[in-house]
């Protein structure tokens, strides 16, 4: 019982913990695309902040699939939306990454990007409407 008891709460916390780096991550990416229009500043000048938002989502996606949770239950449902939505947020993180290493292709990773985005911002969208998030 201690052990459940001890699972759940730092679980909580890392949600806890989520939002807080998400919020942070969303600030990075819109300060990264206002610099991106700024006269004169290259992909290549724009790189390190994107490795930067690829490093931070994996980060929390590995956090978040960390946890074994074995039995149904709602802490099981919503780390496996936590995790889907946090996958989601980590391709798109990639894409960005992509979209600047590889100029003559960014309109197509932009477009992934964009696609990843709406995807993960429906599934937190559903996960707020039911209560998991």
């Amino acid at each position: 019982e201690f052990r459940r008891v001890l699972f759940r709460s730092r679980f909580l916390a890392d949600i806890a913990w989520l939002k807080g780096e998400e919020a942070a991550l969303n600030d990075q990416a819109k300060q990264l695309f206002a610099r991106a229009r700024e006269p004169g500043v290259s992909s290549e000048a724009l790189r390190p902040a994107a490795a930067v938002l690829v490093q931070r989502w994996s980060g929390a996606h590995e956090r978040l699939s960390a946890y074994q949770v074995t039995e149904p239950s709602k802490l099981a449902d919503i780390q496996h939306n936590m995790v889907g939505f946090l996958a989601l947020r980590k391709r798109a993180s990639l894409e960005l990454e992509q979209a600047l290493a590889d100029p003559s292709r960014s309109r197509e990773h932009m477009d992934e990007y964009t696609r990843l985005m709406n995807e993960a911002n429906a599934l937190a969208g559903q996960q707020r409407r039911t209560g998991e998030r």
